[in-house]
């Protein structure tokens, strides 16, 4: 049995209410050879730069923030700039 052979096999095995997210998931896998903005990204190198401790401390400020409730929607802020 061939591999398209045995994916076509698999297809026919799957409950209806899967049918969409395979479809979707066929379609990221053949976008993501075509587009080559996405290749550039999957091909980056790997930023292994160190967080630097003020850098962390403004991550723990903001999960705060999310936490207790200190944000804006993002349509609320890009209104106020008139986006």
């Amino acid at each position: 049995m061939t591999a398209k052979t045995n994916l076509y096999s698999l297809i026919d095995m799957l409950p209806e209410t899967e049918i969409h997210s395979a479809m979707r998931y066929l379609e990221f896998l053949i976008s993501r050879t075509h587009d080559p903005v996405l290749q550039t990204l999957l091909n980056a190198a790997y930023d292994n730069e160190s967080v630097e401790e003020d850098e962390l401390l403004a991550v723990r400020e903001a999960e705060r923030d999310i936490a207790e409730g200190k944000t804006r929607p993002l349509e609320s802020v890009m209104r106020e700039f008139g986006l």
